[in-house]
């Protein structure tokens, strides 16, 4: 599976929590915000390239 794998499995079942809540402004925001500080995490992981 691998970690692109991994990622677009999360990225699916975010995508499913997301359109669950349909247009309601309120009920987005809970997933919304989940998902970027599960990428920020994801980011702050990465290490910063050696030049």
């Amino acid at each position: 599976m691998g970690v692109a794998g991994e990622m677009e499995d999360t990225q699916q079942t975010w995508l499913k929590k997301r359109q669950a809540c349909g247009s309601d402004a309120v009920c987005l925001r809970t997933p919304y915000w989940q998902r970027i500080q599960a990428l920020d995490k994801i980011y702050d992981s990465v290490p910063e390239p050696v030049i």
